[in-house]
């Protein structure tokens, strides 16, 4: 942080500030300039946080506006003035008499608690859109459970066909069942897991069926199938959940109307 302290009296030697001249290293005497500073202006930084529970990462920073530098220039004038000027390291107006003017931190902290809200917010929406993936996929565990439940109760245990199979099914659903705890129990990496059970019921032999009753065959065949497919939408609903942006992106805070933007830095 850059302080400049600045006496003012009438009639007294005071400090004048100039621009280089012609772009050197020598001041133009002729010339006045103001010390140049900038005003914090709010962004909403959004990146991967390293936590895969939540993944996304959602702040608040102030950086200047560079666009729109300001200059303060001191006046001397009757009797004295003992006045401050800091200046932080990124060229922001820290403080000026030891504090800045009043209304401007109730402006930032208006603009920083309306970001905050929109922060917030987004954080949510991805906590809860992770939620509803893992929601979807503890859906589909339990939508293959019931298929395969189809064959290991509901059809005819003595068809031939049933009772080649019957084995490999009844194990598929206990290995299930365990992944759908863990998965209900916040476990969510259980993609290896799931696909195990699906190269499982893809290795099962459905080509066999003499003795067993053409609509059993059929009712087996489709509950197999539609536990597969039950299993894949699984194992993309955990994928999803898993995922995690893998670069930063910067929101600049527009504000009119009462109306609060958030328009994405390219």
């Amino acid at each position: 942080m850059i302080g400049l302290l600045f006496l003012l009296t009438c009639g007294c030697a005071h400090v004048t500030f100039h621009p280089s001249k012609d772009g050197g290293d020598s001041p133009d005497t002729g010339r006045e300039s103001g010390v140049k500073f900038y005003t914090p202006k709010p962004y909403v930084l959004v990146g991967p946080s390293g936590n895969k529970d939540v993944p996304l990462k959602v702040e608040l920073v102030y950086l200047p506006d560079l666009e729109h530098p300001t200059y303060a220039i001191f006046h001397p004038g009757l009797g004295s003035a003992k006045q401050t000027l800091n200046i932080a390291a990124n060229g922001t107006l820290a403080s000026f008499n030891q504090e800045m003017d009043s209304k401007v931190p109730e402006t930032m902290n208006a603009v920083g608690s309306m970001v905050s809200s929109l922060a917030t917010g987004l954080k949510t929406a991805g906590i809860v859109a992770q939620a509803a993936e893992e929601d979807a996929a503890a859906a589909a565990l339990k939508s293959a459970l019931g298929k395969l439940r189809i064959i290991t109760t509901e059809l005819d245990q003595q068809t031939p066909l049933v009772k080649a199979i019957q084995g490999d099914v009844v194990s598929a659903q206990s290995d299930l069942s365990a992944v759908l705890k863990k998965v209900e129990g916040g476990d969510h990496d259980q993609q290896g897991a799931i696909q195990a059970v699906v190269d499982k019921l893809n290795a099962l032999d459905l080509r066999d069926t003499r003795g067993s009753p053409e609509t059993v065959v059929k009712q087996v065949r489709e509950a197999i199938e539609g536990a597969v497919s039950a299993l894949q939408r699984a194992i993309a609903k955990l994928g999803q959940s898993a995922s995690a942006p893998t670069d930063f992106r910067l929101y600049e805070v527009q504000s009119a109307g009462g109306t609060v933007r958030l328009i994405q830095v390219r």
